[in-house]
């Protein structure tokens, strides 16, 4: 029990230090808006996951800039050259590790 409590407010004091951050990055954003986001259960399930993929050691990696090799990336909704954003990133499950979910990009 005394693990599982250290553990609660290890992530509870990260999940501060987080909202710190996100708060001063988003401080433009109108601050009820901002609130309500933080406060739904899609904002904390996307943070749990998140710190369930950086905690290993060595942690999970994400590619945001897509590679030019089409194993690791498909195009979303129509072929190109040009990519114009990225749907949902690589991931693999370390830096130089192998690949577990294919990058998806928008071209034209």
């Amino acid at each position: 029990m005394a693990a599982e409590s250290t553990s609660d407010q290890l992530l509870e004091s990260i999940r501060k230090s987080k909202k710190e951050i996100i708060a001063a990055y988003f401080k433009t954003m109108d601050k009820k808006i901002f609130e309500t986001i933080m406060s739904t259960s899609f904002f904390n399930k996307c943070f749990k996951l998140c710190w369930k993929m950086v905690i290993p050691d060595p942690p999970m990696f994400l590619v945001i800039r897509p590679q030019k090799d089409k194993n690791v990336f498909r195009e979303y909704t129509s072929s190109g050259t040009k990519v114009v954003f990225t749907v949902w990133p690589a991931l693999y499950l370390h830096k130089n590790g192998a690949l577990l979910v294919i990058s998806v990009v928008k071209v034209k």
